[in-house]
């Protein structure tokens, strides 16, 4: 790509919300190529001109003097970090020695986004550094961010521009505009919060051909209109403005910047990532067994991933997408295509190239999902596919393990052929506990036995099981002494009329009381 902005250009139009200069030892006019990660680890030479993200660095962490040096050495435009409010002194002063800008991102900015902005201004360009924007004639076609700042210029408010996932694809960054902390939310996490989508998703302002005022407390007002093309609705502009704005001044503005964005839209639809769509759409449908599975790159490994289920439909959908646009974006930063595709609220990747390389991307994607939605995430990494009709059962067995996962209260990455035991006994279990004909009536009548008086012969009978009987584990994963355990099951094997040492006994005890253990308590301890 050849740069066409300068730093300076890029902190202009991506604000104060979202980067701030730490220090510029040779100014901010050098030229940007293009946004990438920083691998600290990774010996290979930094890109002349590249804005380098530094994930993970912080001013307390020791690699920091040493990545800076690095990226002076090899004239990259600067170097991104998350201060998250600690001293920035001994990192200015690194970066003066070694003459190198670096700058400060928002701490609540994923990477991930930021990475996604800064590749958003440097292919479409900077908006204007001026107090007041162009003539919205004069804006070039495809420059949102530009189209954003005259727009806010005309109408005397912050712009911001959407599509119809309500993604946030640019914002006016005037000197002196005013905002509220909705919007400064939405810029950071680039797109609208979900405490505002309410009336974002208003039926009065996708049915008008309009723009709609809108009040929301404690926030300022704005005015919305939808971006269209013929019946087509392509995404929706807002301006947020004081309260006594007047709608007469907003709306010429608004309708002219409506038409000019559709154009970008139009031409975005047709032909940006069409190839990450025809493959997300051709995974989606080899893994339900349905198509050829034409295109997708084989042989890969495929990789589900559970994150936690939100009650809300809405938020269920942002976090799907979500993770699709973080898995995509980490695929492309290490020189890899994927193929991606949600369902039932489980996100499945299919990932070229051999097992290592596909074991470390799953690793650093469920770190970078565990930190993006600020809670652990479980994933089954299978072997490799080499054929499309492999990849329906493979996917009933991630699902099988990913279920195993939850019960068990297990998060991180797990490799699909680890767990090929545990998923036989699971699917037995889940048979037993489906079909009454399976089942002997004894593990019913210990846990009715336990309920009445108190006791947990079910929890100590199943530790007993899957420990295979020895005594010394299921004291330490219960939390007794080891007589209390012998006590316990001798006084069961009396209640209940058992012979533990048959072995066809304890398979069906095992799979009875497996099959009746509620969801989530599979390695729950037990304290007496």
């Amino acid at each position: 790509m050849t740069a066409r902005v300068t730093l300076a250009e890029l902190v202009e139009v991506l604000g104060p919300a979202v980067l701030s200069v730490v220090c510029a030892p040779r100014g901010l006019d050098r030229p940007v190529s293009a946004p990438e990660l920083l691998d600290i680890a990774d010996p290979a030479p930094v890109e002349p001109g590249a804005l380098l993200l530094g994930i993970g660095l912080a001013p307390s962490q020791d690699g920091l003097s040493t990545a800076i040096r690095r990226a002076a050495a090899g004239q990259a435009a600067g170097l991104v970090i998350k201060s998250r409010g600690l001293s920035l002194a001994e990192v200015r002063a690194v970066a003066e020695q070694a003459g190198l800008a670096v700058l400060d991102a928002a701490a609540e900015m994923p990477w991930p986004r930021l990475q996604v902005l800064c590749g958003a201004v440097l292919r479409f360009g900077p908006a204007s550094a001026a107090g007041i924007g162009p003539p919205l004639a004069t804006v070039p076609t495809g420059d949102l961010f530009a189209l954003a700042n005259a727009t806010a210029a005309l109408a005397g408010g912050a712009v911001a521009i959407m599509d119809t996932d309500h993604v946030i694809l640019a914002y006016s960054s005037l000197d002196g505009q005013r905002i509220d902390e909705t919007r400064r939310r939405g810029i950071l996490l680039r797109r609208v919060p979900e405490d505002a989508l309410p009336y974002h998703l208003l039926a009065e302002v996708w049915n008008s051909q309009e723009p709609v005022r809108l009040a929301r407390p404690g926030d300022m007002v704005r005015f919305g209109l939808v971006i269209r093309a013929g019946p087509a609705v392509l995404g929706s502009i807002w301006v947020a403005v004081e309260d006594d704005a007047d709608l007469s001044r907003c709306a010429p503005a608004l309708h002219e910047a409506a038409k000019l964005a559709a154009l970008h839209l139009v031409r975005l639809r047709r032909q940006a990532d069409a190839d990450q769509d025809r493959r997300n759409a051709v995974l989606g449908s080899a893994l339900d067994g349905a198509g050829e599975a034409a295109g997708l790159e084989l042989p890969a490994h495929l990789l589900a991933l559970a994150p936690p289920v939100a009650a809300d439909p809405i938020q269920r959908r942002l976090t799907g997408s979500q993770l699709v646009d973080l898995a995509v974006l980490a695929g492309r930063a290490i020189g890899i295509e994927i193929a991606a595709t949600v369902a039932r609220d489980r996100l499945y990747l299919l990932l070229p190239g051999g097992h290592a390389q596909a074991t470390i991307f799953a690793r650093q994607l469920l770190d970078r999902a565990g930190a993006s939605l600020r809670t652990p995430a479980r994933a089954v990494l299978g072997p490799a596919v080499t054929t499309p009709a492999q990849l329906p059962a493979q996917r009933a067995d991630a699902d099988a393990a990913l279920d195993h996962l939850r019960d068990n209260e297990i998060t991180g990455l797990v490799e699909l052929d680890s767990v090929r035991t545990q998923l036989v006994l699971h699917r037995l279990a889940t048979l037993v506990r489906a079909r009454p004909d399976l089942r002997t009536g004894l593990a019913e009548r210990i846990r009715d036995h336990d309920e009445r008086g108190g006791a947990d012969y079910a929890r100590t009978l199943l530790t007993y099981l899957r420990a295979a009987g020895d005594i010394s584990a299921v004291a330490e994963t219960l939390h007794l002494h080891q007589n209390t355990v012998r006590q316990r099951l001798r006084r069961a094997e009396e209640l209940f009329e058992l012979n533990l040492a048959d072995p066809e006994l304890r398979l069906t005890l095992w799979l009875e009381l497996a099959a009746d253990l509620p969801p989530g308590r599979g390695r729950e301890t037990h304290t007496e």
